[in-house]
């Protein structure tokens, strides 16, 4: 990879699915733009990955969260700040996400324009400090 940047054949070089260990060693190589893993408000193996990424300003992108509608379960801290908010629980997962840390650049994959648009609006949900803390200690 190294050798394909230095040969102007990519820009940027980006991990997928690395532990802080890979990372910081990857890093001594060559400088990393992102980390791209499975991370959502109910998927947090990597939250140190996520932590790290934010401190050295990588960009961390987390894929599919909006499987979480498969899991808002009525009562759930999920399902309570959708409805408080009018939304579907998939937007306030991204909204949490992209509260979570500014280094995160979610990948929801939406293949249908109506879910792409509702994506979209998670970019305008405004999330209190009390929601934000209720969903991340939300297990």
């Amino acid at each position: 990879m190294v050798e394909l940047r230095d040969d102007g054949k990519i820009a940027n070089i980006g991990l997928c699915n690395v532990s802080v260990a890979e990372l910081t060693r990857c890093q001594a190589v060559t400088p990393i733009a992102s980390v791209q893993d499975r991370y959502d408000i109910l998927h947090r193996v990597n939250d140190d990955v996520l932590d790290v990424c934010s401190e050295r300003g990588i960009a961390f992108l987390p894929w599919f969260p909006p499987a979480n509608d498969l899991v808002a379960d009525p009562g759930s801290a999920l399902a309570r700040v959708a409805a408080e908010h009018a939304v579907p629980p998939a937007q306030v997962a991204l909204a949490w996400l992209l509260a979570r840390s500014p280094a995160t650049i979610p990948l929801p994959g939406a293949t249908d324009p109506a879910r792409y648009d509702e994506d979209l609006a998670a970019l305008e949900l405004e999330l209190t400090q009390a929601q934000i803390d209720e969903l991340a200690s939300a297990t």
